[in-house]
Formats: structure tokens, sequence, C-alpha cells
């Protein structure tokens, strides 16, 4: 009996764990510059720029869209490509803490909701589907850091609006996090 109430215990805590990855309330962003419509920056204490954007995948880049879960409606739907770019560098890679991360990734997230809020209008009877790929050190290859995937896809799912599907998918080549507004 005490050995099913540790268990029961230690699912607790697990799944409060689990709840806290992606959680980034308590995390002050920093504050960036829409430079034009699907494009912001800002700058870090590092003096590093940091750039957002939103790109929408030209006709012949969607054919490679294949291997998107069958439960996202690609055929219609623009996709839209939204990431950063670190002093230039698709990698999104940069040597530094967890915390300032995590300011990054918040930053992020805000002009994420700023933007799916202005694709939503742009396509109002359309359902856009949102790629966002968590690029590794290398600029050639996406994703190779499984830890570093979940943890931006756990920050996505926690973040946009509840009304979206979030899943992964194989893009181009690269792993991504796919998101699409359910109805």
């Amino acid at each position: 009996m005490s050995k099913l109430k540790t268990q029961i215990e230690l699912a607790k805590i697990l799944q409060e764990v689990i709840n806290e990855v992606g959680d980034l309330d308590n995390i002050v962003p920093y504050e960036f510059q829409m430079h034009s419509e699907g494009l912001a920056y800002f700058r870090d204490e590092d003096g590093d720029v940091i750039v957002m954007f939103v790109e929408e995948l030209e006709p012949d880049q969607k054919s490679e869209l294949s291997k998107v879960p069958k439960v996202f409606e690609v055929e219609k739907n623009p996709a839209i490509d939204v990431g950063y770019k670190i002093s230039g560098i698709l990698s999104q890679y940069k040597k530094s803490t967890y915390s300032k991360l995590m300011r990054i990734l918040k930053t992020f997230t805000i002009f994420l909701k700023k933007e799916i809020s202005r694709i939503e209008r742009k396509y109002p009877n359309l359902k856009p589907l949102i790629l966002i790929a968590a690029q590794s050190k290398s600029t050639e290859k996406f994703a190779d850091d499984p830890q570093k995937f979940n943890l931006y896809q756990q920050i996505v799912m926690k973040n946009i609006p509840n009304n979206y599907r979030v899943s992964q998918a194989e893009v181009l080549g690269k792993k991504v996090i796919v998101s699409q507004k359910l109805k």
C-alpha cells in the first residue's frame, strides 16, 4: 500500500513539473520594436540583435508539407514560417544563460501572439498553418537537440491561443512545430 501511495505522490510531482515547462508568466520580456508587418527586433544586454520574423511559404514549398499530420488542413491554407535570428544567424544559438534564453523566448511568444492575431485578420476565412523551427547550433540542421525542440514545443503549446492544435512534423527536411486554429 505504501508503495502505491509513493507512486501516486511521484506522479503528482511529475505532473507539476510538466505543467511548469513552458510557463513564461514570471519571465520579463525584452522590449521589441516592430520594423514592418511581420518583422520585429530587439537588442539583448550583450548587444546582440534578435530579429523575429514571419514569412509565408512559396507555393512550390507547400508540396513539402506532405509529412504534416493529417489532422491539419494543409491543402487550401497558407503555410507561414515564424522564427527568430540572433545577430543575423538563423541557428538561434547564443552562448548564454538559461534565463537569457527564457527572456528571448518570452519576447518571441509575445511577438508570436501578435502575429497570429494579424494573420487571422489577414486570412479571416482560412486557417493558416504556423510553422516554428527550434534550430540548432548548426545553420544546416534543425532540432538536432531533442531537449531544445521539446522545450520549444511546450512553450508554444502553453503560449498560443487555446483554440490552436499543436504537433510536430517534418517540413522541407526539418523537424518543426506545427500549429493551426481548430475552427
